[in-house]
């Protein structure tokens, strides 16, 4: 019997016990196996996800993070069912298709969906306004706003845009596109500033024309490195093919046994809730890169074939003493996984979150694993890093946790600038945000949007493109009414 449906983010079909978590005392009841059943996932649910079959939520989109983490664990994840804690009891057997996105009560025999092929995405328009619209649109529409972490910095950024924009432009002057470019880890953080740029830029009532002068900075930035698919609409490019060339040729390739490919899939989903919680939901890319699909590595080495396609994953650092004093003690700062997939078929956002139908752990062909510049391969070394970020990403939570708003506003404002921490010094600037910017949020009342409105995918396509359209202005009346708000409060 069909019990819930939701939006299924993560193929796979579990059967096990419900375990209700509405907070941190319930962890202790999770046992392997389980299926976690929760409002929303948190970095403090580390280590149960490391034990449970399955995650269904109650709110959550296709790249929240339960999505993310259950994809890359290779466990079925159902999201966005809105009643899932109320509906299910705790104890009661279920049975979760992650595909379909179905939850059926445990006497029923499902058998897993077909695996979609393909994208449906448009192919990639040679027009640069085009395709960015089409590329931030899709990425944003895939986010649930009621999953986002406080504060919502949609509704921070603006009371000190004006500052952080100036400061970018600053930076235009003093380097070119081609040294900004070598200086990035990546595109993912450039594409999320030129995404922050247009939303506040237009909210400010700038031009177009004034508009484009960061925009054109920015995006000649992305094409240094990206001259395909600039903005992530399928992929997330950064090497050139020579570069991936040589990336092929001086790795040491292993491949795994189905030990290793469990714990590759378990760190890649251990991670990043360390850096959710160093660097907010929102500011964390320049230390969270996923690179790839790099396709054609039949013709670079005869170890693989034409089915093949490499992804490479970096995290870190994972100190940052000047946002967390007790983070310069955390035992492991940065971890590269270049992982070789057979058969993988996906895509990016511009965001760098990779949505594929398929299981990634099943599809790992080789791997190679470097924690700070060290080869690790053994499957018990493999173990104990993963114990070791699971306990990093618990202590910072709890320093998180122990914050109040101020202090949040204050550590997202600050976690911004540490992103672009060496553009900034290469530009011969301080990174640190300047005393103004700090006192524009301090005790401010956040830009008052009601995301909640959005309830329609129709509503959500509209709005979002709306904001994203470089060339046109605000018409809708409740972006209208925040740029008048942003403007008195700010002017």
């Amino acid at each position: 019997m069909l019990l819930l449906q939701g939006l299924g983010t993560s193929p796979g079909i579990a059967k096990g016990k419900v375990r209700i978590i509405s907070s941190e005392n319930d962890y202790s009841k999770v046992g392997k196996g389980d299926i976690v059943v929760t409002r929303i996932t948190d970095p403090s649910m580390t280590t149960i996800l490391n034990k449970c079959s399955a995650i269904i939520c109650d709110i959550g989109g296709l790249t929240s993070h339960p999505s993310i983490i259950a994809r890359e664990m290779g466990i079925p994840a159902v999201v966005g069912t809105k009643t899932a804690t109320t509906r299910l009891s705790d104890g009661e057997e279920i049975v979760v298709d992650g595909a379909r996105g179905e939850v059926h009560s445990a006497d029923e025999e499902l058998t897993a969906a077909p695996v979609k092929k393909g994208t449906s995405s448009p192919a990639v328009s040679d027009d640069w306004v085009e395709a960015s619209i089409s590329a931030f649109v899709k990425g944003q529409a895939s986010m649930d706003p009621k999953s986002w972490a406080p504060p919502n910095v949609w509704l921070l950024e603006p009371l000190f845009a004006d500052l952080w924009i100036n400061k970018m432009l600053q930076v235009s002057q003093h380097i070119s596109p081609e040294v900004a470019a070598q200086t990035l880890p990546g595109p993912s953080g450039l594409r999320k500033e030129f995404r922050w740029a247009l939303w506040n830029m237009k909210l400010m009532g700038w031009n177009a024309e004034k508009r484009m002068e960061l925009l054109d900075f920015y995006r000649n930035i992305l094409e240094e490195k990206t001259s395909e698919d600039i903005f992530g609409n399928h992929s997330t490019y950064w090497h050139s093919e020579e570069e991936i060339k040589e990336i092929i040729s001086s790795t040491t390739w292993h491949r795994p046994d189905e030990t290793q490919k469990q714990l590759i899939g378990k760190l890649s989903a251990n991670t990043p809730p360390l850096l959710w919680g160093l660097y907010t939901d929102f500011y964390y890319n320049f230390a969270y890169e996923m690179l790839g699909l790099y396709k054609g590595l039949a013709k670079m080495s005869e170890q693989f074939s034409e089915r093949d396609s490499l992804m490479i994953r970096s995290y870190g650092p994972f100190n940052a003493p000047e946002l967390w004093a007790h983070s310069a003690k955390f035992p492991i700062n940065k971890i590269t996984i270049a992982c070789v997939y057979e058969d993988l078929e996906g895509e990016f956002d511009f965001i760098n979150h990779f949505v594929t139908h398929q299981n990634i752990m099943e599809k790992l062909k080789f791997f190679s694993l470097f924690v700070d510049g060290k080869e690790i391969t053994d499957a018990i070394e493999i173990e104990e890093v993963n114990k070791q970020i699971i306990a990093m990403a618990l202590e910072q939570d709890g320093h998180v946790k122990a914050i109040d708003l101020e202090q949040e506003k204050e550590h997202a404002v600050k976690a911004k600038y540490y992103a672009f921490k060496d553009l900034f010094e290469r530009a011969g600037l301080a990174w640190e945000p300047e005393q103004e910017v700090l006192e524009r949020v301090q005790n401010k009342e956040l830009l008052s949007i009601d995301f909640s409105q959005l309830d329609s995918d129709e509503k959500i396509r509209n709005f979002w493109t709306e904001v994203f359209n470089p060339v046109k202005d605000f018409e809708d009346a409740t972006l209208k009414a925040a740029a008048t708000e942003i403007q008195r409060r700010v002017n």
